[in-house]
């Protein structure tokens, strides 16, 4: 079991909750050594089913997934960036970008300076992690739930991360088979950010 491996394929997703920028880092299942540069739609991702989808297609659906967790207000997903992270020297390598620009659908507003952590169990016995920043979730603030969770969106995703259609990987190389909890706290850092 390889530990902390990023990629091989990498995807930031930023995101701005009333007027800071987030950037959420996932580790995807690509296939071969993709060219740099090309666009878009050029880049697959490989779903744990085996089943390609092209790097736009899967980033709508992930975003639309992540859309009902965000108030519609003062909030916005900005771009993802696809990575390549060279499995000799781990240097990571930029492929190409997608432009989103869609605000968040959730009715509440968002928890500043709180962070939603969802962990999950990987198919080697690692530990793979899917954090959002200053979400307007359904999980209260301070508090820690198994799966499934007291909030339909939540469900959602974590449902999806551990789908066949998944394409993420944990940092030991192996994609999420089964999800353990989600936890929902102050985030110490995005809290100086915004009042010191």
């Amino acid at each position: 079991m390889a530990i902390n491996f990023p990629g091989p394929g990498i995807v930031e997703l930023f995101y701005t909750v009333d007027g800071l920028q987030h950037k959420q880092t996932l580790s995807v299942r690509m296939e071969g050594t993709p060219t740099p540069g090309l666009d878009p739609l050029s880049y697959d991702l490989v779903q744990r089913d085996q089943i390609p989808i092209n790097f736009p297609l899967w980033v709508s659906q992930w975003v639309t997934l992540l859309r009902p967790m965000y108030g519609a207000l003062n909030m916005t997903f900005d771009r993802a960036d696809l990575w390549w992270s060279d499995q000799t020297s781990f240097d990571k390598i930029f492929l190409t970008s997608e432009s989103i620009a869609l605000p968040g659908t959730g009715s509440n507003n968002e928890n500043i300076a709180n962070q939603m952590t969802m962990s999950f169990r990987t198919l080697e016995g690692g530990q793979m992690r899917v954090a959002l920043m200053e979400s307007s979730d359904g999980i209260p603030v301070n508090a820690r739930q198994g799966y499934p969770t007291s909030d339909p969106e939540t469900n959602a995703l974590m449902a999806y991360v551990i789908s066949t259609d998944s394409v993420l990987l944990g940092r030991d190389s192996s994609p999420p088979y089964s999800a353990i909890a989600v936890s929902s706290g102050q985030n110490e850092a995005l809290w100086r950010k915004r009042y010191r």
